[in-house]
């Protein structure tokens, strides 16, 4: 009998996701998920739109609660494979350290959660909103 692990499950549904691409209608849903999740790679964004499809901010527990935002109660994470990096401190001649980070070794299944999962406090504005006049109507000056 097979023990089927959580990682294989996450696997399982990459493939069966693949496998729904198939239509135009499935193909522009997941690139309008890859677009909000550009820094995520096509596997996890894949697992972002078949685990919470309206999602719009993500993030794991602790960054939530570093931004003064708390996931509630009862909430259940969206399903990613995150890299395992192995990272190497070294001493430069002169004293300084430096952290050396290499190349993933492998994976490991990791949660993360939709900032509609969460309680707390706004997120600061990435983008500043420009009021006023439109600069074209301006005199010269």
């Amino acid at each position: 009998m097979e023990t089927r692990t959580a990682t294989a499950d996450v696997i399982d549904q990459i493939r069966q996701g693949v496998a729904t691409l198939t239509s135009t209608d499935q193909w522009t849903r997941w690139l309008r998920v890859q677009r909000r999740f550009h820094h995520y790679s096509w596997g996890n964004a894949l697992l972002i739109l078949m685990q919470r499809s309206d999602a719009t901010r993500v993030a794991g527990y602790h960054t939530w609660k570093s931004v003064g935002r708390q996931v509630r109660k009862g909430e259940h994470g969206i399903a990613i494979l995150a890299p395992i990096v192995r990272r190497l401190r070294i001493e430069d001649e002169d004293g300084t350290e430096r952290v050396l980070v290499g190349h993933p070794t492998a994976f490991r299944l990791a949660r993360v959660f939709d900032i509609s999962q969460t309680d707390g406090e706004a997120l600061p504005e990435v983008v500043s909103r420009l009021t006023g006049d439109d600069a074209g109507s301006q005199p010269d000056g």
